[in-house]
Order: C-alpha cells, then structure tokens, then sequence
C-alpha cells in the first residue's frame, strides 16, 4: 500500500472564519494516516494567510498547501487535489465544514470490513442559527454491483463527495465537468458508484455542513 492511506482534499474560498475550524477538524482524527490538500481558488479574502500563518505556528508534514492566485472553479481545484493527491483513498471536506473525530476510522473500518470501493456515512446540517439537524440518507449495509448506481438514482444517497470515501482507482478517468456549475458533485458521485463493485453505508452522522452564505455550497 502506498501513504498515506487518505488524501483529504479541501478548497478553499472566501472562508476565512472559518476554514480553521475545518483544519483543525481534519487534524484531530482518529485516523492520522491522510495528506490534507488544501486547495486555494483565488479566495478574494484573507483565506490564504490564515492558512499560512496557522501552519507556521503548527506545522503538520501531512499538509500541502496550494496558493492558486486566479479563481478557477470549484471544479478546477477539485481536480488540481485529485492530481496531486497521493494516498490509496480520495475524500474531501468543504472549507466551512467539519469533520468529527472519527469521520476516517469509521468510514475505512466500514469499508475494509466489507472489501468496499465506496464507503457513505450520514450527516448533520447546522444552520446559521446553530440548530442542528441530524441526516442519514444513506442505504445502511452493503450494496454491489449495478444496484449502486440505481439506488444512487433512486436518491438513497446523496450527491455530495464530503460524506463519502472513495478508493483512488475509481477516479481513473473520472474528473469534475469544469463547464457544470451546478450537480457538479453528483455527476462524479454517479461515476463513481458506475465503477464501484461494492459500497457500504453506515449511518453515523460524522460530517456537518454548515449552512451559510459565501461559501463553495
């Protein structure tokens, strides 16, 4: 097996209060075999010299950071992080989300457990007022073969990449539409389940999105 065992890719855009919380996210996992890539599109704030100064005072080998001066796209860094990244498996996590702690652990546990390809959790969804709500929209259990992607069309899971991991191989010829501004997620998402000879969902809520404006979602 190459390391790391995950390349966690975050862009980054107009987040400055929060993409440390994001960071810091990704830094307490349980699981501490990943690269993080963070991906910087060009943020018109002070995105990029948070990140910079926060790493000077905290250095982490398993961080890389891109600069990016120009805008490209979500669509565009999310590809830039796929072709740098480095480790057996590819997920990603939005600079105004987070990750719980064991987010990693239990996804890849779900996923050796069965020989997975694809490995789902469920999600909260905080909302600018600080209410939360709890989310599981995925198909507990395992699931192969063609019946991934027609449950995928059925909408038993979502269409996001932030509450998945996925093994690297699936991305082989599988990029984001950078001319799609919008489902450019569920797009790579269906290609991926396309490819996939088993996926396994849990239901444990390890991912919270952040409901609020300025942000990539």
């Amino acid at each position: 097996m190459r390391t790391p065992r995950t390349s966690i890719i975050m862009p980054v855009y107009n987040t400055a209060n929060t993409v440390i919380n994001a960071l810091q996210s990704v830094r307490n996992q349980t699981d501490p075999d990943f690269e993080l890539l963070i991906m910087i599109d060009g943020s018109p704030d002070n995105s990029a010299e948070i990140i910079t100064e926060y790493h000077k005072k905290n250095p982490d080998t398993r961080i890389r950071i891109f600069n990016n001066p120009e805008n490209k796209g979500v669509s565009t860094i999310r590809n830039q992080g796929l072709n740098a990244a480095r480790g057996d498996w590819i997920t990603f996590i939005d600079s105004d989300d987070e990750y719980h702690p064991e987010f990693l652990e239990k996804l890849h546990e779900a996923a050796r457990t069965y020989d997975a390809d694809i490995a789902v959790c469920g999600h909260t969804i905080r909302h600018s007022d600080g209410t939360e709500v709890h989310r599981a929209k995925v198909t507990p259990g395992v699931h192969e073969g063609e019946d991934i992607a027609i449950e995928f069309l059925e909408d038993r899971y979502t269409g996001f990449m932030c509450d998945k991991i996925f093994r690297a191989q699936l991305f082989d010829g599988v990029r984001f539409a950078e001319d799609i501004h919008r489902a450019e997620d569920a797009l790579v998402v269906f290609a991926c389940c396309m490819k996939a000879k088993r996926l396994v969902g849990i239901t444990d809520h390890l991912y919270t999105y952040r409901m609020e404006q300025g942000g990539l979602t």
